[in-house]
């Protein structure tokens, strides 16, 4: 839940709840981030179980793993997202 308690990182998994999945490196140009900030916060999310990374060649695609933590959690997700 510590993952959850920054507000970029409130924003970043908004935004991919809303694209579904996307580019890391789209990710960092929407929100305006260098990519060593953008990756730091998604390596946070990654390792917390919040996010999914999926490689297409060098590129690196991020999504949600909502299922997981809808199992674990219910409700947590539209919580953070939509009240934050």
């Amino acid at each position: 839940m510590r993952a959850l308690g920054d507000p970029l990182r409130i924003e970043i998994v908004r935004l991919i709840d809303e694209e579904g999945e996307i580019l890391c490196t789209e990710l960092y140009e929407r929100l305006g981030l260098p990519n060593s900030t953008g990756s730091y916060h998604l390596r946070q999310l990654r390792e917390a179980g919040i996010t999914r990374a999926r490689a297409i060649g060098p590129k690196r695609m991020t999504s949600l793993r909502r299922e997981d933590l809808e199992s674990r959690f219910p409700g947590l997700v539209d919580l953070v997202i939509h009240d934050s």
